[in-house]
């Protein structure tokens, strides 16, 4: 999954930045498409917490740092091109598709758990 969210640095300031999610628990972050700025790592453990209309917060255990996505206002980005380009920018797609990741990494973990017990 791709699109452009918002970020909250350590100074309070809201960042526009282009997001992509990995199934493997991965999200990467750019200022634009080549501009890399970091990850941010979920594990079956992680909690996507709503804190108001259109921002969450998300706590990296890898880096041990927390981070907050706001989903982008009409006046920061073009929602057709967005969509044309197959972006998602609404909180909501991105918590769904959070939380499939989330699920897919703790049922991975069982079946490896599983794969364990078949062998002794």
């Amino acid at each position: 999954m791709r699109g452009h969210l918002c970020k909250k640095n350590w100074y309070g300031n809201k960042q526009l930045r282009y997001f992509e999610l990995y199934r493997y628990g991965e999200i990467k972050y750019y200022k634009d498409l080549t501009d890399y700025k970091g990850s941010i790592t979920i594990s079956r453990t992680t909690r996507i917490n709503l804190v108001a209309k259109g921002t969450i917060k998300i706590f990296c255990e890898k880096k041990k740092k927390e981070y907050m996505l706001i989903q982008p206002e009409a006046s920061v980005i073009n929602f057709a091109e967005e969509k044309k380009k197959g972006y998602k920018y609404f909180i909501d797609d991105w918590v769904q598709e959070l939380r499939k990741v989330i699920d897919f990494l703790k049922a991975k973990e069982l079946n490896s758990a599983a794969e364990k017990l078949d062998l002794n």
